[in-house]
C-alpha cells in the first residue's frame, strides 16, 4: 500500500476519533446520571487518546497534515455531527453514541482490510479489540438480569 493510501486510512480514523470525542462529550455533558457520565467521559478520553496515538503515528510516517479523507466526509458521519445538537434526552444521546460506536467498529475492520505497514496495522488492531471489548461489554451490561430465585415454602396443615 502506498505511503499516501495509508495516510488517508489514518485520516479516516482520526476523523472518526475526534467524531466519538466529541459525541461522547456532549452525551456526558446531557446526562446527570453519575455512571452513565463518568462511563462518557472515560469513552471521551479514550477517543482522545486513540486520535492522540494515530496523529504520532502519521507524523512518524513523515506525514503532518490531516487532510480529511474521502471516507471520512460520507453522509453518515455528517449526519451524526449535526445530530449531537439533536440529543435531547438521554436516550437519545446514548442512541447516537451506540450509532457512532457503531461506524468506528466499521471504519476500523475496513481499514484493517488492507495492507498495512506492521506498525499501523498493530495499532489499528489494538485500538479495535478495545473497542470490541467495550462493546461487548455494553452489550453484557444491557442484558437483564435473571431475577433471584425466591424460596416456596409449602406448609401443610
Amino acid at each position: 500500500m502506498k505511503q499516501a493510501q495509508v495516510s488517508d486510512v489514518l485520516d479516516d480514523l482520526i476523523e472518526v476519533c475526534r467524531e466519538q470525542e466529541a459525541c461522547y462529550k456532549a452525551c456526558a455533558q446531557l446526562l446527570h446520571q453519575r455512571p452513565r457520565h463518568r462511563a462518557l467521559k472515560r469513552r471521551a478520553h479514550h477517543a482522545a487518546r486513540a486520535c492522540r496515538q494515530l496523529i504520532k503515528l502519521r507524523e512518524a510516517m513523515g506525514d503532518r497534515t490531516c487532510k480529511g479523507s474521502e471516507l471520512a466526509q460520507t453522509a453518515i458521519m455528517s449526519d451524526s455531527t449535526r445530530a449531537f445538537g439533536a440529543m435531547s434526552d438521554e436516550a437519545s444521546a446514548l442512541g447516537m453514541c451506540e450509532r457512532l460506536g457503531a461506524i468506528a467498529l466499521m471504519r476500523y475492520r475496513d481499514a484493517l482490510d488492507f495492507e498495512l505497514p506492521e506498525p499501523v496495522r498493530r495499532l489499528l488492531q489494538r485500538q479495535f479489540d478495545a473497542m470490541l471489548a467495550q462493546h461487548a461489554s455494553d452489550v453484557a451490561a444491557k442484558q437483564p438480569r435473571p431475577a433471584p430465585e425466591r424460596e416456596v415454602r409449602v406448609v401443610l396443615a
